[in-house]
């Protein structure tokens, strides 16, 4: 049962640091105000929109899915 806590307990400490490093990369690309610099917002909000703005009879995924992901994957 301690080995369980203890895994737990780290498992909720890394994703505290994921969460802190998301939050100060946040704030930071802000500041910066560069569109080189996006923040991780925008990044999700991107990656959303190529994934998922196709039509419904595509299941709402868009063309350039497949062929992003496609190199990546092991059935094409």
């Amino acid at each position: 049962m301690e080995a369980a806590n203890d895994a737990a307990t780290r498992a909720r400490a890394a994703l505290g640091r994921v969460r802190r490093v998301l939050v100060v990369w946040q704030l930071l690309t802000m500041a910066s105000g560069s569109k080189f610099f996006p923040t991780p917002v925008s990044i999700v909000e991107a990656g959303a929109g190529l994934w998922f703005g196709g039509p419904a009879s595509q299941l709402g995924l868009h063309d350039k899915c497949s062929r992003t992901s496609c190199p990546a994957s092991a059935g094409c």
